[in-house]
């Protein structure tokens, strides 16, 4: 990552232009843009985020799924050209009535409300849809197109833009690879955007129908069966094997991670994005404020009290030693959070060090502590809000207040695991 300090003394990131991307952005060798700050914390972290857009750009461009909406929202000051080399292909004209404009006007409509990370999730989805259905007139796409993408799709091999011998493949040859498909619940998340889509362009008067609508597949499984706890010999060997430091803190870095949900239940990005100025007390009780980060749903801004035993392991003298503004982890960003590529590592981690079972994964962890929650006979509006779940009853979930930090934390306390904690304590 590069920046650098302009007379005026605000700095500035510069952004180099891979050789076989140049011809899209008029044969520049790089990009420099004004990052409007003269700290150089901050400039840091302003251009570590528009590193990482610059990134989904130049993949997005080589896999062959641009589209203006989002080139346009992740580039303020720089917008795509048409190759002007003979060893790029010319995008053919697309109609207005083609699904893949469709997709553009939707992109377009609704993108102010999504995140980075979604946006890319859903180009990638749109990109995979057209693929399957064909980039045709939108009027031609019927019900039986819809219940054909379905099943295509349940047969496409998982990740195959990411393996060169497929990812140039049409969806007709897709399907030959012999593979276990998308799982369902993957396959239900495209259908389920493409019945989105229809609504929207039949409320806009694009369509006159949503022939996508109610196509999802039956789950196979309980949602309760899809991910397994870990039980206490996990547990231990997380301990056991968990990297420590020989400095002032046995635990420090991402070695956190792994403990503080644990003994909280927050979810991985939920722990991952953290700063120093986000554990502090709220009435007298060290907290996680999460009550102004970017997170999954509506419920899950929270407070949730810090755990004794992670105070006793020193997390809040850890926290002291971070510098402000600072990841606390030391994790960077990458695709649009902080969780992506630590969670890549901790799978690898978990594999090689703890189990081989494919249901224990991360999430894990929120099992143990709603389980440990239900065991201790915590009221379930209470549990909900640790974990950062909706409460649907009218009573305790629309009229009722949040409980204050000193109640949630008597809850957290009844997070327990009988396990040995000697290794980690100095």
């Amino acid at each position: 990552m590069s920046i650098f300090q302009h007379n005026s003394g605000k700095f500035y990131f510069r952004q180099h232009i891979p050789l076989d991307l140049r011809s899209y952005f008029g044969e520049r060798g790089d990009i420099a843009q004004s990052l409007k700050t003269k700290d150089k914390g901050e400039a840091l972290v302003l251009a570590a985020g528009l590193q990482q857009k610059y990134g989904v750009v130049f993949a997005l461009i080589r896999s062959g799924v641009v589209v203006p909406a989002l080139v346009d929202t992740l580039l303020d000051t720089t917008r795509l050209r048409p190759p002007t080399k003979a060893t790029h292909k010319k995008a053919s004209p697309v109609s207005g009535n083609r699904l893949s404009s469709l997709f553009d006007l939707y992109i377009a409509e609704n993108k102010v409300n999504w995140k980075l990370k979604t946006l890319g999730e859903y180009t990638g989805q749109m990109a995979l849809l057209t693929l399957v259905i064909g980039d045709v007139d939108v009027k031609s796409i019927d019900r039986p197109a819809c219940v054909r993408c379905r099943d295509i799709l349940r047969r496409i091999p998982p990740g195959y833009t990411k393996k060169p011998a497929l990812k140039r493949l049409s969806a007709e040859e897709l399907v030959k690879v012999e593979s276990p498909g998308l799982a369902i619940k993957t396959v239900n998340i495209h259908m389920q955007l493409l019945s989105a889509v229809f609504k929207w362009s039949v409320k806009f008067n694009y369509t006159r129908m949503n022939p996508a609508e109610g196509l999802t597949l039956m789950q196979n499984r309980r949602p309760d069966e899809e991910r397994k706890p870990y039980d206490r010999d996990d547990l231990q060997r997380i301990i056991n094997h968990l990297p420590l430091s020989s400095g002032r803190f046995l635990v420090s870095g991402s070695s956190w991670v792994p403990l503080v949900a644990m003994f909280s239940g927050m979810r991985l990005e939920e722990i991952c994005q953290l700063v120093p100025a986000d554990v502090h007390e709220v009435e007298g009780v060290p907290c996680f404020d999460l009550l102004n980060k970017d997170l999954k749903t509506v419920s899950s801004p929270r407070l949730v009290p810090v755990h004794p035993v992670l105070v006793s392991l020193r997390l809040l003298d850890y926290v002291k030693t971070v510098t402000n503004g600072c990841n606390l982890w030391e994790l960077t960003i990458y695709r649009g959070g902080y969780s992506k590529l630590y969670g890549k590592r901790y799978g690898n981690w978990l594999r090689k060090h703890i189990t081989k079972d494919a249901l224990k994964v991360f999430h894990s962890f929120r099992h143990n502590v709603a389980d440990a929650l239900k065991l201790a006979e915590v009221r379930e509006p209470l549990a909900k809000q640790v974990m950062g779940h909706s409460n649907g009853d009218i009573t305790t979930g629309r009229y009722g207040s949040k409980y204050p930090p000193s109640a949630v934390l008597e809850a957290v306390k009844q997070i327990a695991y009988d396990i040995d904690l000697s290794r980690l304590q100095n």
